[in-house]
């Protein structure tokens, strides 16, 4: 995954991971202090033809990775992984 673009919906308390053809769909949530949470939805790569595929646990993992450091970098907004 070289490029890759994260989109929030603050409000909807959700924010998409796109990679490509491919994205993951999370529930984020910032409440407007410094931090926030971040988990998978579903854990599925949703394809633009329509195809769902599940995400390995490397996967999951880096996508977590990816938008805790995008919010940081992007939006000055630390989140944390929640843990159900």
């Amino acid at each position: 995954m070289n490029a890759y673009r994260v989109e929030y919906d603050w409000r909807g308390e959700m924010a998409q991971f796109v990679d490509g053809e491919r994205s993951v769909r999370l529930e984020c949530m910032y409440w407007g202090g410094p931090s926030g949470r971040v988990s998978h939805i579903d854990g599925v790569w949703e394809y633009s033809d329509g195809r769902r595929v599940h995400l390995t646990p490397e996967e999951r993992a880096h996508v977590l990775h990816r938008v805790i450091e995008h919010a940081k970098n992007h939006h000055n907004v630390v989140l944390e992984i929640e843990r159900g």
